[in-house]
């Protein structure tokens, strides 16, 4: 039987993946012979499920016992560290248990072979896990489908393909929150903000950001973050619209009071100032004093180098989105998770 993986998914750097596969104590190159055997037994039992006599004695018991065969062999490839052969045994097994009809196996066991293609097969692991979401949507299990779009976004993210990243988060946002659940929702409609923000589109970052404080504060436990959101919004806001940022503010300030004693909001006013006036150095020094005692994370000091940036050239062109092959070259982005 398949079993679900339910440990978080690891977003790889690029280039890592290819370093831990050149490691034989990560991917070993010598296939596990029972598992090679299991497979070959596999493949003739289908073979024989399809000829005349095997359709009358006992052909559905044949494919069954494949796809079986099939799965047990992904389990000894998969003990024996040889990642891309397991992989390909449990997307085997998943075909037959498809054939089979049977919808609930054919998807666990697709993320079977996706936890091991992740391991050595990006590509690979992004379709098995669109599959088994697919079929879990199929089969109306929206907080599974959800599950399994989170991961194959995150899957995405390590091949840099964000926009498709995006895509997936929003995607299983929506799922979640037809299921009524909000904080898992919330958490996906974070991430994809985060990544706007990554592709400089400020826009749609501070819109996700809006969307996620509307719900949070209607929940009490859900409220205390909100503080964090309205700041990482209205950083967005100061590379979007200066000029709208005070009216950003307010609205801030009036969805939620407490907002209107915080450093964060001190240091959003600080930072306005010194950018409207050119002060470069001022501004270094309020983020500095901030960061001593909340230190800013990989996706602050993104967006705040951004926003030294424009302290330079305070009349230039806010709106203006840069190109992430160009964002590459100056900035290390893959840190940004």
């Amino acid at each position: 039987m398949a079993t679900e993986d339910t440990s978080p998914e690891e977003v790889l750097p690029p280039g890592e993946l290819e370093k831990r596969l050149r490691d034989p104590h990560y991917n070993n190159p010598t296939p596990d012979p029972i598992a090679q055997k299991l497979v070959i037994e596999a493949d003739g039992k289908l073979v024989s499920s399809k000829t005349f006599i095997g359709k009358l004695f006992g052909g559905v018991q044949k494919v069954e016992e494949a796809a079986e065969a099939f799965h047990r062999a992904g389990n000894l490839f998969k003990v024996n560290k040889n990642w891309e052969l397991a992989g390909d045994a449990f997307t085997r097994a998943s075909e037959v248990q498809s054939q089979l009809d049977s919808r609930h196996e054919t998807a666990t066991t697709l993320i079977d072979a996706a936890v091991c293609y992740k391991k050595c097969n990006l590509a690979k692991a992004a379709d098995s896990y669109s599959k088994s979401s697919e079929i879990y949507l199929e089969m109306g299990r929206f907080n599974m489908s959800a599950k399994y779009n989170i991961a194959l976004a995150e899957v995405l993210e390590s091949m840099n393909d964000i926009s498709a990243s995006i895509d997936k988060y929003l995607k299983a946002g929506d799922m979640y929150a037809a299921e009524d659940s909000n904080s898992a929702c919330s958490k996906a409609l974070l991430k994809s903000a985060s990544l706007y923000a990554k592709l400089c589109r400020w826009n749609e970052a501070i819109q996700l950001y809006d969307r996620v404080i509307e719900s949070s504060l209607k929940t009490r436990l859900l409220s205390y973050s909100v503080k964090e959101y309205m700041f990482r919004s209205l950083l967005c806001q100061i590379l979007l619209k200066r000029g709208e940022v005070a009216s950003k503010i307010d609205t801030y300030v009036q969805l939620h009071p407490p907002f209107q004693d915080t450093r964060e909001l001190k240091l959003i006013t600080d930072v306005i100032t010194a950018v409207e006036e050119g002060e470069s150095e001022q501004l270094n020094e309020f983020f500095d004093e901030y960061d001593r005692i909340s230190r800013f994370d990989a996706w602050y000091k993104f967006v705040i180098g951004q926003i030294r940036q424009l302290s330079l050239d305070p009349q230039g062109d806010a709106d203006q989105k840069t190109d992430l092959d160009d964002l590459n070259k100056d900035s290390d982005l893959s840190d940004l998770k």
